[in-house]
């Protein structure tokens, strides 16, 4: 594999993660929030009475699959470039 077709992949990869963290952040906000406070001690634990966190949390969450939207959809060329290197693309 060449070292471009390796940094494509790799890249896709990243953006693949990012937008699945967004959904992860948008869907389940208080999963999420309680993961970060027993790993890494960022957020405050979860209360039901604190709405606040998780509103920023799942406004983080469009942000990240905005911007993972973003990182994939520059790489649309080079997509369509290795498909019709491979013969999967018409010409």
């Amino acid at each position: 594999m060449s070292r471009g077709l390796l940094m494509l992949v790799l890249q896709m990869a990243v953006s693949i993660g990012v937008a699945a963290l967004g959904v992860w952040a948008l869907l389940r906000p208080k999963h999420l929030q309680a993961f970060i406070n027993q790993n890494f001690a960022i957020l405050p634990a979860v209360r039901p009475s604190s709405p606040i966190t998780t509103t920023l949390i799942r406004m983080a969450g469009i942000c990240l699959i905005l911007y993972g939207y973003m990182l994939a959809s520059n790489f649309k060329e080079e997509i369509v470039w290795l498909g019709k290197a491979l013969g999967v693309v018409a010409k």
